[in-house]
């Protein structure tokens, strides 16, 4: 990782820490039905909108890995679009709490590539405890907070791995079984399964 993406990294953590927390739908060490949140916060949805709006501009002006060495660009991932409602979410803490629900809108270009084995270039975010991992996310920006990975849910992928993949902070190449979810529960959009590692492209320094 080269020391501009550390001080963006460093940067989009404190900000994420100001801010008392950004994790409000999908990924992350707690899921949105693990912290709903309450009814009477409707300004929450706008907040959630906006970030997405932000993250899909570039996180914290940080750009996008360029997908190399075969793999699918991210680009792809990002045209796909979604539609977003709130459904009731009761819990002892919250009665009246609400989760908002996204759906993927599939371009025809992606829909080519589900159920096929594809080759993937991103950076991991951890799911597990350990120095390796059977299960993560991949993205195209590196990590920066501990409890959720900051990027727009059409620009996360979940990968499974029968066989565990060492954790590093460097992007990796690997490759699985593409699969779209129209309708997963914490709104993930793609999963890569069957996952095998290839190699990891350490960040040249300047």
């Amino acid at each position: 990782m080269t020391p501009e993406y550390r001080k963006r990294a460093f940067l989009a953590l404190l900000a994420a820490a100001v801010g008392g927390g950004l994790i409000a739908y999908g990924w992350g060490r707690r899921s949105s039905e693990d912290t709903p949140a309450p009814a009477s916060s409707r300004s929450l949805t706008s907040y959630v909108t906006q970030q997405a709006e932000d993250e899909r501009a570039g996180l914290y002006g940080m750009e996008p890995l360029k997908a190399q060495h075969g793999a699918l660009s991210w680009d792809l991932f990002a045209a796909v679009q979604n539609t977003t409602r709130e459904e009731p979410s009761s819990t002892g803490a919250f009665p009246n709490a609400f989760r908002i629900i996204l759906k993927p809108i599939f371009t025809e270009a992606i829909k080519q590539y589900d159920g096929q084995r594809v080759k993937i270039m991103g950076y991991m975010f951890p799911l597990e405890d350990g120095t390796s991992q059977r299960h993560f996310l991949m993205g195209p920006y590196p990590p920066t907070c501990v409890a959720h990975y900051h990027a727009p849910n059409n620009q996360v992928i979940e990968v499974k791995s029968d066989t565990p993949i060492p954790l590093t902070w460097e992007p990796i190449l690997v490759e699985g079984t593409l699969m779209l979810l129209p309708d997963d529960p914490k709104n993930t959009f793609y999963r890569l399964e069957k996952t095998r590692f290839i190699k990891e492209y350490p960040q040249k320094q300047p």
